[in-house]
Protein backbone atom coordinates (compact mmCIF):
# COMPACT_ATOMS: atom_id res chain seq x y z
CA UNK A 1 0.00 0.00 0.00
CA UNK A 2 1.26 3.26 -1.08
CA UNK A 3 1.89 6.13 1.90
CA UNK A 4 -1.18 8.17 0.13
CA UNK A 5 -3.15 5.23 0.38
CA UNK A 6 -2.29 4.71 3.93
CA UNK A 7 -2.95 8.06 5.01
CA UNK A 8 -6.56 7.55 3.54
CA UNK A 9 -7.47 4.76 4.79
CA UNK A 10 -6.27 5.51 8.56
CA UNK A 11 -8.36 9.22 7.76
CA UNK A 12 -11.17 6.79 6.97
CA UNK A 13 -11.11 4.60 9.52
CA UNK A 14 -10.85 7.28 12.27
CA UNK A 15 -14.12 9.16 10.84
CA UNK A 16 -15.87 5.93 11.01
CA UNK A 17 -14.59 4.79 13.98
CA UNK A 18 -17.24 4.57 16.15
CA UNK A 19 -16.86 7.77 19.15
CA UNK A 20 -15.36 6.96 22.51
CA UNK A 21 -15.19 9.21 25.57
CA UNK A 22 -12.82 12.39 24.48
CA UNK A 23 -9.77 13.10 26.77
CA UNK A 24 -9.49 16.77 28.19
CA UNK A 25 -7.32 17.58 25.46
CA UNK A 26 -10.34 17.19 22.88
CA UNK A 27 -13.25 18.39 24.53
CA UNK A 28 -13.39 21.36 22.08
CA UNK A 29 -14.26 18.28 19.26
CA UNK A 30 -17.93 17.88 20.11
CA UNK A 31 -18.78 15.96 16.85
CA UNK A 32 -17.67 12.62 16.89
CA UNK A 33 -16.10 12.37 13.50
CA UNK A 34 -13.49 15.77 14.71
CA UNK A 35 -12.76 13.78 17.75
CA UNK A 36 -12.26 10.61 15.66
CA UNK A 37 -9.44 12.56 13.62
CA UNK A 38 -7.96 14.56 16.52
CA UNK A 39 -7.26 10.91 18.71
CA UNK A 40 -5.61 9.83 15.17
CA UNK A 41 -3.49 12.67 15.22
CA UNK A 42 -2.63 12.76 18.87
CA UNK A 43 -1.49 8.93 18.15
CA UNK A 44 0.79 9.50 15.44
CA UNK A 45 2.69 12.64 16.92
CA UNK A 46 3.12 10.71 20.39
CA UNK A 47 4.38 8.15 18.13
CA UNK A 48 6.75 10.85 16.52
CA UNK A 49 5.13 10.22 12.51
CA UNK A 50 5.18 13.59 11.86
CA UNK A 51 4.69 13.19 8.20
CA UNK A 52 1.93 10.81 8.38
CA UNK A 53 0.17 13.05 11.43
CA UNK A 54 0.92 16.17 8.76
CA UNK A 55 -0.78 14.27 5.97
CA UNK A 56 -3.61 13.30 8.42
CA UNK A 57 -4.11 16.91 9.44
CA UNK A 58 -4.09 18.33 6.12
CA UNK A 59 -6.54 15.69 4.86
CA UNK A 60 -8.91 16.40 7.58
CA UNK A 61 -9.12 19.95 7.34
CA UNK A 62 -9.35 19.84 3.54
CA UNK A 63 -12.69 17.17 4.23
CA UNK A 64 -13.87 19.45 7.01
CA UNK A 65 -13.79 22.61 4.44
CA UNK A 66 -15.83 20.13 1.68
CA UNK A 67 -18.15 18.16 3.88
CA UNK A 68 -18.06 19.69 7.49
CA UNK A 69 -19.63 18.87 9.82
CA UNK A 70 -21.28 22.27 9.27
CA UNK A 71 -21.42 22.33 13.55
CA UNK A 72 -18.23 22.47 13.83
CA UNK A 73 -17.12 25.50 16.13
CA UNK A 74 -14.48 27.22 16.07
CA UNK A 75 -12.25 25.18 19.15
CA UNK A 76 -12.68 22.36 17.29
CA UNK A 77 -11.30 23.28 14.14
CA UNK A 78 -8.46 25.16 16.37
CA UNK A 79 -7.74 21.62 17.61
CA UNK A 80 -7.17 20.35 13.78
CA UNK A 81 -4.85 23.32 13.36
CA UNK A 82 -2.95 22.67 16.38
CA UNK A 83 -1.80 19.37 15.37
CA UNK A 84 -0.86 20.40 11.96
CA UNK A 85 1.17 22.93 13.48
CA UNK A 86 2.97 21.01 15.79
CA UNK A 87 3.68 18.10 13.04
CA UNK A 88 5.27 20.74 10.68
CA UNK A 89 6.95 21.97 12.94
CA UNK A 90 8.49 18.47 13.75
CA UNK A 91 9.61 18.74 9.87
CA UNK A 92 11.12 22.13 10.19
CA UNK A 93 8.09 23.54 8.08
CA UNK A 94 8.18 27.24 10.10
CA UNK A 95 5.81 29.11 7.97
CA UNK A 96 3.04 26.24 7.85
CA UNK A 97 3.92 25.60 11.69
CA UNK A 98 3.84 29.68 12.40
CA UNK A 99 0.67 29.90 9.88
CA UNK A 100 -1.41 26.98 11.79
CA UNK A 101 -0.68 27.63 15.45
CA UNK A 102 -1.47 31.66 14.96
CA UNK A 103 -5.11 31.00 13.51
CA UNK A 104 -5.58 28.26 15.81
CA UNK A 105 -4.82 30.38 19.35
CA UNK A 106 -7.23 32.97 17.13
CA UNK A 107 -9.84 30.76 16.90
CA UNK A 108 -9.60 28.94 20.48
CA UNK A 109 -7.47 30.99 22.95
CA UNK A 110 -7.50 28.43 25.57
CA UNK A 111 -4.89 26.41 23.62
CA UNK A 112 -2.57 29.16 24.90
CA UNK A 113 -2.84 26.70 28.26
CA UNK A 114 -1.50 23.38 26.22
CA UNK A 115 1.22 21.82 27.27
CA UNK A 116 3.86 22.28 24.66
CA UNK A 117 6.93 20.94 26.31
CA UNK A 118 5.33 17.51 25.39
CA UNK A 119 6.50 17.85 21.82
CA UNK A 120 9.93 18.51 21.92
CA UNK A 121 11.34 21.16 19.60
CA UNK A 122 8.35 21.59 17.62
CA UNK A 123 6.74 22.67 21.75
CA UNK A 124 9.21 24.78 22.12
CA UNK A 125 8.98 26.65 18.29
CA UNK A 126 5.22 27.15 19.41
CA UNK A 127 5.65 28.29 22.68
CA UNK A 128 8.00 30.87 21.56
CA UNK A 129 5.17 32.21 19.32
CA UNK A 130 2.87 33.47 21.64
CA UNK A 131 -1.21 34.37 20.74
CA UNK A 132 -1.03 37.69 18.67
CA UNK A 133 -3.42 40.60 19.41
CA UNK A 134 -4.75 42.78 17.15
CA UNK A 135 -3.10 46.00 15.78
CA UNK A 136 -3.73 49.08 13.85
CA UNK A 137 -3.42 48.46 10.60
CA UNK A 138 -0.53 50.00 8.75
CA UNK A 139 1.67 49.46 11.75
CA UNK A 140 5.37 48.44 10.33
CA UNK A 141 7.27 46.04 11.69
CA UNK A 142 10.16 46.26 12.41
CA UNK A 143 12.43 44.12 10.21
CA UNK A 144 16.45 43.68 10.48
CA UNK A 145 18.66 46.45 9.53
CA UNK A 146 15.08 48.31 9.08
CA UNK A 147 14.21 48.59 12.69
CA UNK A 148 12.60 51.83 13.56
CA UNK A 149 12.52 53.01 17.34
CA UNK A 150 8.98 53.03 18.55
CA UNK A 151 5.80 52.69 16.10
CA UNK A 152 5.68 53.71 12.76
CA UNK A 153 2.70 53.48 11.42
CA UNK A 154 1.71 53.72 7.59
CA UNK A 155 -1.52 56.06 7.68
CA UNK A 156 -0.07 59.01 10.23
CA UNK A 157 3.76 58.99 8.69
CA UNK A 158 5.36 62.51 9.08
CA UNK A 159 5.64 65.03 6.01
CA UNK A 160 8.09 64.36 3.87
CA UNK A 161 8.36 60.31 4.36
CA UNK A 162 6.93 58.58 0.94
CA UNK A 163 4.69 55.15 2.18
CA UNK A 164 3.13 52.72 0.11
CA UNK A 165 0.58 50.32 1.39
CA UNK A 166 0.65 46.41 0.19
CA UNK A 167 -0.53 45.88 -3.22
CA UNK A 168 -2.81 42.62 -4.66
CA UNK A 169 -0.74 40.66 -7.24
CA UNK A 170 -2.00 37.57 -6.80
CA UNK A 171 -5.41 37.01 -4.77
CA UNK A 172 -7.97 34.85 -6.10
CA UNK A 173 -10.90 34.72 -4.05
CA UNK A 174 -11.77 31.51 -1.94
CA UNK A 175 -14.84 29.42 -2.91
CA UNK A 176 -17.72 29.33 -0.88
CA UNK A 177 -16.94 26.08 1.32
CA UNK A 178 -19.06 23.13 -0.19
CA UNK A 179 -19.41 22.34 3.82
CA UNK A 180 -21.81 25.13 4.38
CA UNK A 181 -23.87 24.74 1.31
CA UNK A 182 -27.56 24.65 1.91
CA UNK A 183 -27.06 26.39 5.08
CA UNK A 184 -27.94 30.02 4.35
CA UNK A 185 -24.44 31.04 5.91
CA UNK A 186 -22.68 34.23 4.11
CA UNK A 187 -21.14 37.20 5.34
CA UNK A 188 -17.72 39.11 5.51
CA UNK A 189 -14.45 37.46 6.81
CA UNK A 190 -12.03 40.20 8.30
CA UNK A 191 -8.78 38.85 8.54
CA UNK A 192 -5.32 40.71 9.71
CA UNK A 193 -2.24 39.22 8.61
CA UNK A 194 1.33 40.58 9.16
CA UNK A 195 2.37 41.31 5.24
CA UNK A 196 6.28 40.73 5.39
CA UNK A 197 9.03 42.48 3.34
CA UNK A 198 8.51 39.69 0.27
CA UNK A 199 4.38 40.24 -0.17
CA UNK A 200 3.77 37.00 2.24
CA UNK A 201 1.10 36.91 4.70
CA UNK A 202 1.89 35.52 8.23
CA UNK A 203 0.60 35.64 11.61
CA UNK A 204 -3.41 35.29 10.53
CA UNK A 205 -6.02 37.03 13.34
CA UNK A 206 -9.62 36.59 13.06
CA UNK A 207 -11.06 39.94 13.62
CA UNK A 208 -14.70 38.95 12.40
CA UNK A 209 -16.57 36.10 11.10
CA UNK A 210 -19.90 34.93 10.61
CA UNK A 211 -18.96 31.11 11.24
CA UNK A 212 -15.78 29.29 11.72
CA UNK A 213 -15.83 27.17 8.39
CA UNK A 214 -15.85 30.54 6.50
CA UNK A 215 -12.43 31.45 9.20
CA UNK A 216 -11.02 28.65 7.97
CA UNK A 217 -11.77 29.19 4.18
CA UNK A 218 -11.04 32.41 4.02
CA UNK A 219 -7.61 31.57 5.83
CA UNK A 220 -6.97 28.83 3.55
CA UNK A 221 -6.92 31.14 0.89
CA UNK A 222 -4.91 33.75 2.12
CA UNK A 223 -2.10 31.43 3.01
CA UNK A 224 -1.36 31.74 -0.40
CA UNK A 225 -2.22 34.87 -1.39
CA UNK A 226 0.74 37.16 -2.54
CA UNK A 227 1.48 41.10 -2.62
CA UNK A 228 3.37 43.80 -3.65
CA UNK A 229 4.71 44.45 -0.35
CA UNK A 230 4.76 47.66 2.00
CA UNK A 231 7.24 50.24 1.64
CA UNK A 232 8.50 53.23 3.46
CA UNK A 233 10.92 55.89 1.25
CA UNK A 234 11.49 53.17 -1.23
CA UNK A 235 12.63 50.70 1.25
CA UNK A 236 10.42 47.68 1.07
CA UNK A 237 8.71 47.06 4.79
CA UNK A 238 6.59 44.40 7.17
CA UNK A 239 3.05 45.98 8.15
CA UNK A 240 -0.24 44.57 9.32
CA UNK A 241 -3.27 44.61 6.95
CA UNK A 242 -6.33 43.68 7.18
CA UNK A 243 -8.03 41.59 4.10
CA UNK A 244 -11.63 41.41 3.68
CA UNK A 245 -13.10 38.46 2.17
CA UNK A 246 -17.10 38.00 1.58
CA UNK A 247 -18.80 35.09 1.20
CA UNK A 248 -22.19 34.71 -0.32
CA UNK A 249 -24.44 31.68 0.73
CA UNK A 250 -25.04 29.11 -1.64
Amino acid sequence: MSRRAAVAAALAAAILAPAAPAPAQERAAVDPRIAAVIRSLETELRERHSARALRLARQGIENLLASGPATADGPAIARLLYYQAVAAADRGLADTAAWSWSLALSLDPELAGENLGRWGAAGTFLAARPARPPVRDGDVVPEGEQDRPGRFNLFTAPAGVTTRLPEENDTPPPPYPPALRGSGLGGTVLLQVRIDRRGGPNEPVVLESPHPILSLAAAEAVSAWRYRPAAVDGDTVGVYYTVRIDFRAE
